[in-house]
């Protein structure tokens, strides 16, 4: 889910990426597993494919993965 950071509801939210750990200074970034991700930092945890421009990414066990990599 790609959310704007100067909507209402997050404007006075801090989002540190869940990948690199670094603040997010964007206006927009990405929403996966509850957690915020820099556009590039949204990656499958096995193979390291990107998955921001993906239209699903799966989440077990706190990590995220491509459909291949989940489905094995």
């Amino acid at each position: 889910m790609l959310k704007d950071l100067v909507s209402p509801e997050s404007a006075s939210a801090e989002n540190t990426c869940a990948g690199c750990g670094l603040s997010i200074k964007d206006r927009f970034y990405l929403l996966a597993a509850d957690r915020a991700w820099h556009g590039q930092c949204l990656r499958c945890c096995r193979c390291s494919q990107p998955l921001d421009t993906e239209l699903s990414c799966f989440c077990r066990g706190g990590n995220i993965y491509c459909k291949e990599d989940y489905c094995r």
